[in-house]
């Protein structure tokens, strides 16, 4: 299944842990709503699409995993807003320009 949506409405969450589920479709465009993640764990899952752009809005951010799924597009340069960020992994997703 998806990564389903209502979980973008939960703005005090800090940990988002859903490695290795088979998830499918795309990261919630909405993912922005979370302004106190710190950590994002989606690797080896089936997701698709591109890395939201407004993942870069979630200025806590530590660590995003987004490994072994089968995103593309580029890196989003808005990453950089996260000034905290000390670990972002994109391995293994063949169609992304890294």
């Amino acid at each position: 299944g998806n990564i389903p949506g209502w979980i973008c409405n939960c703005p005090k969450l800090e940990d988002l842990h859903l490695e290795n589920n088979a998830l499918t479709g795309s990261i919630p465009t909405q993912i922005n709503n979370l302004g106190e993640l710190k950590m994002l764990y989606l690797q080896q899952n089936k997701l698709t699409g591109k890395i939201p752009p407004k993942l870069g809005e979630c200025a806590k951010l530590k660590e995003i995993r987004l490994g072994k799924n089968s995103l593309e597009g580029n890196i989003p340069t808005t990453l950089s807003n996260c000034k905290v960020l000390s670990r972002l992994n994109v391995h293994e997703n063949p169609k992304m320009k890294q």
